[in-house]
């Protein structure tokens, strides 16, 4: 009988894990700046105040004098710049929360870049180098590529464009954040102490 309440914590601290939430899909439709971008309360924007989102609003130069023409979604797509040396434009998590499972995104780019992954303390634990796909001088930025990253670690905090920054314009940024799994250290001591519990009885 005594190993109920053993049962019962280790079965509390499984449930206490966190459930994998549903990934998001931020197209940056309707939304004009960083500070202005209505995502999740779960995930942060920083970029130090840089423009994030243009139109495909027929600045080109070409026939078509388009911009960002093509995109996946609507007329929005993130294009960051004016970000100063030392600074980030970046898709971070708030809190203890993580990125998990894989970030995918499109991306058109006149000359290439990287997209980084950085965890809590700004290391970058992961990259995805972004060939030059767009390069008309007419149509620039009317080619879309799909990419995507996985996540392997358990303290991916951010996503960092600044590598590709004036350079690439994204657009369909899918992302998946889950808490910090904090109860994940307590399953292990609810199933450690399950197991004395039961090497207990059978000595008695």
């Amino acid at each position: 009988m005594k190993l109920i309440p053993s049962l019962v914590a280790a079965a509390s601290a499984f449930a206490a894990l966190p459930a994998l939430a549903d990934p998001v899909l931020l197209d940056f439709e309707d939304q004009t700046s960083f500070a202005s971008l209505n995502i999740p309360t779960s995930f942060g924007f920083t970029a130090n105040g840089a423009l994030m989102a243009l139109a495909n609003d027929g600045l080109g130069t070409g026939t078509n004098g388009e911009y960002f023409s093509n995109n996946p979604s609507g007329n929005y797509v993130m294009f960051g710049f004016g970000v100063l040396p030392g600074e980030r434009a970046e898709l971070a998590t708030i809190g203890q929360n993580h990125f998990t499972d894989s970030v995918s995104f499109s991306y058109s780019s006149q000359t290439g870049g990287t997209v980084n992954l950085l965890d809590f303390d700004g290391n970058v634990v992961g990259s995805m180098d972004l060939a030059a796909n767009s390069t008309s001088l007419d149509s620039p930025f009317s080619v879309w590529t799909l990419a995507s990253l996985a996540i392997t670690g358990l303290n991916v905090h951010s996503i960092d464009f600044t590598g590709a920054l004036a350079t690439t314009a994204f657009d369909n940024v899918q992302v998946n954040a889950v808490p910090l799994p904090a109860a994940a250290f307590l399953l292990p001591g609810g199933l450690a102490a399950f197991g004395w519990m039961r090497r207990r009885r059978q000595a008695a």
